[in-house]
């Protein structure tokens, strides 16, 4: 999500060419919140490890609920 401090009504009197031309000015232009978050790594995708079912049973140890 981008700040562009736009109300609703801003948003939603958005015309498709002017949206698209937003698009591509952010492509050029990137907003600074999304410069900071990709500086930080933000967004990227992690690879997803699939539990078996000794790493769910080492995650809960003996079982007992305390």
């Amino acid at each position: 999500m981008i700040t562009t401090g736009w109300t609703y009504r801003d948003v939603l009197t958005l015309t498709v060419p002017r949206y698209l031309a937003l698009v591509e000015r952010w492509k050029v232009y990137p907003p600074v919140p999304v410069l900071i978050a990709c500086y930080f790594g933000f967004g990227k995708e992690q690879a997803v490890k699939e539990a078996s079912l000794a790493d769910l049973m080492a995650a809960f140890g003996d079982g007992t609920i305390r």
